[in-house]
């Protein structure tokens, strides 16, 4: 019966704060007590003297990191924080007690006392829960090889205090030689399958920052045998939070994703140090991660615009830890009430826009041009209108690789505000485009539908065996968009280097396999054929545009547009006709008249 209650209490993952508070609770009742014992020598049990001292003794506990790890994999490097905390907030407050009314009649003695008691129940706790968990308990244990890196010493003394892993060995490469004298070292070559069959491995723990082409090697392993493969953090987030619940499973965005991005940081620094930043649709998957990545970079201020009230409310919520460093305001309403985009920008008098706020989803804008019209171009509009001739230095807009040759009515509003922003690439505000594919992870991206369609136990719909689609993570993405803001200059549109296509029912198959299913034995594709607007394939680049290289190799630079006049008042039109509410094939016709190259696919249009 113990076994079971230990196994299902260190099973589930409780919050770091309870922790905190046995800690604070421990050091103010044993005050309490002793207060309460020496009741001759004190007057009063002041409670201000109760929380003091457990409050000063929390605050350096917490400056010395001694929350950062887990009960169960304590070591001596933790218990040393532990003791260094106590230590320094002993001969802080014993200062204090020198010129402190309420301390004065608090001897050196005492506080020696309290300190010592508290000091040991503390970590007498803490062992008390190692030892429980590393005696006590029915555990799953499970055959581990290790993948070598610089972390090595550190992962196998956490999985070796771990009851879920053993290790039975280290994978290695020729660029790769950190190994261990007491394990025996494996080559990365198909000789692994053999090694995984015969020692029963279920678990293969790999680094994040492994390279691509390491991680898609031992993937393909898993045709040949069945095992989990799981990443493991660098050692500088690992230390952060050390527990089974740092390791995560390999996602298909590790095998899309590519080799670490190297950034111009000393640039972008440049750019967006001390300054303030307006981010439209900056509750959305894009603008919510490039507000992530510019953090790095120290700005004054972040100015989040979005309609969007619950996404904003959970932004707001994981970005208050930065409160202390940057200044952050939050604005819940929509780049289409123009008043207040000129009160926002002539209020707050942002540096520099990142115009992320756009309707994306194919399908459903093939249904709703008007709506697209009016968001999406009309939005743009207001927002370029009204950041002229204010604060604003640079705008960065986000387009799509949807906008090239497009096929869709989605696709077509974003070419369309790129012709437009042409308009105002001699002004003063420095304009820059940047154009990209399908962001992995994104809202309603196709990752997450098959995630879903495979936890509901399938089938998983693809479209049409052949389509194909480039594909970026969202760090990714966000990386390249400040990169391409930091170099761009008047009129530039960046296209990013987004790899090779990916068959999307390669992709379903790998996210199957990544599940532990088979496909079409536990899980079966499904092909449904094109959505209205779909095309086969993504194209980044017009037929009258080229490419010439910037300093980074994965962010290249199309030649401007050139855009006669009568382009611009033919825009202007279509945004008077969808505000007089013109019927859908109107609007359709009219914007085919604005980008000439646009042909509807699998369309009524």
């Amino acid at each position: 019966m113990l076994d079971i209650f230990i196994d299902k209490i260190f099973k589930k993952k409780y919050p770091r704060w309870t922790i905190m508070l046995f800690d604070f609770l421990t050091t103010a009742l044993i005050l309490l007590s002793y207060n309460l014992y020496q009741i001759d020598s004190f007057i009063t049990v002041d409670l201000f003297f109760v929380i003091l001292i457990p409050a000063i003794n929390f605050f350096f506990l917490y400056v010395f990191r001694a929350y950062q790890t887990s009960l169960r994999y304590y070591s001596i490097e933790s218990l040393f924080q532990l003791i260094l905390g106590f230590i320094v907030s002993f001969f802080i407050v014993f200062q204090l007690s020198s010129f402190s009314v309420i301390l004065s009649q608090f001897t050196s003695n005492d506080l020696l006392i309290v300190y010592y008691v508290s000091l040991s129940v503390v970590i007498s706790y803490r062992f008390l829960i190692k030892v429980l968990f590393k005696n006590f308990g029915e555990f799953s244990v499970e055959n581990t090889l290790v993948f070598s890196s610089e972390d090595l010493s550190l992962i196998i003394n956490f999985l070796n205090q771990s009851k879920y892993f053993k290790v039975l060995g280290i994978i290695s490469t020729s660029n790769n030689s950190f190994g261990s004298s007491s394990l025996q070292s494996y080559d990365l070559d198909h000789n692994l399958i053999s090694i995984i069959n015969s020692k029963n491995i279920k678990k293969i723990l790999i680094p994040e920052s492994l390279d691509l082409k390491s991680k898609e090697f031992i993937y393909e392993l898993k045709n040949s045998a069945n095992f989990d493969i799981v990443k493991f953090p660098e050692q500088s987030k690992f230390l952060e939070s050390l527990s089974e619940f740092s390791l995560n499973p390999l996602e298909i965005e590790d095998l899309l994703s590519r080799d670490k991005i190297v950034l111009n940081k000393e640039n972008i620094t440049k750019e967006y140090q001390s300054k303030k930043i307006l981010v439209t649709g900056g509750a959305g998957s894009i603008g919510s991660e490039i507000i992530r990545q510019i953090l790095k970079f120290n700005p004054a201020e972040i100015i989040v615009l979005d309609n969007s009230e619950t996404p904003m409310f959970d932004l707001k919520s994981e970005l208050s830890k930065h409160e202390n460093n940057i200044f952050f305001r939050y604005i819940v309403d929509t780049i289409l009430n123009k008043p207040l985009l000129s009160k926002i920008i002539n209020k707050y008098k942002p540096d520099i826009i990142f115009h992320a706020a756009a309707f994306k989803h194919v399908s459903m804008m093939e249904e709703n041009p008007q709506a697209a019209i009016i968001n999406n171009v009309q939005g743009t509009k207001n927002l370029i209108e009204i950041s002229l001739n204010s604060s604003v230095s640079k705008f960065v807009f986000i387009s799509s690789d949807k906008a090239v040759n497009p096929s869709s009515v989605m696709g077509v509003t974003k070419r369309i505000c790129e012709l437009y922003l042409s308009k105002f690439f001699n002004e003063s505000i420095d304009i820059v485009i940047t154009r990209f594919g399908n962001v992995l992870g994104s809202n309603g991206s196709v990752v997450k539908i098959f995630k879903d369609q495979i936890s509901n136990g399938g089938p998983v719909t693809v479209t049409h065996p052949e389509v194909n689609r480039y594909f970026m993570t969202i760090p990714e993405a966000s990386q390249l968009v400040l990169e391409a803001g930091a170099m761009g200059e008047k009129g530039e549109i960046f296209v990013f280097d987004m790899g090779s296509p990916v068959k999307i029912s390669d992709l379903a198959k790998k996210m199957i396999r990544l599940s532990g299913k088979t496909v079409d034995k536990d899980i079966k594709i499904e092909y449904i054929g094109l959505r209205e607007g779909e095309k086969l394939y993504e194209e980044l680049l017009t037929d009258n545009e080229s490419l010439k290289k910037s300093y980074n190799p994965l962010v290249l630079i199309a030649d401007k547009d050139k855009v006669k006049d009568l382009t611009y008042k033919l825009i202007e039109e279509l945004i008077q006709d969808a505000q007089s509410n013109s019927d859908n094939l109107s609007l359709v016709n009219g914007m085919k008249k604005i980008v000439k190259e646009y042909n509807p696919l699998n369309s009524i249009y």
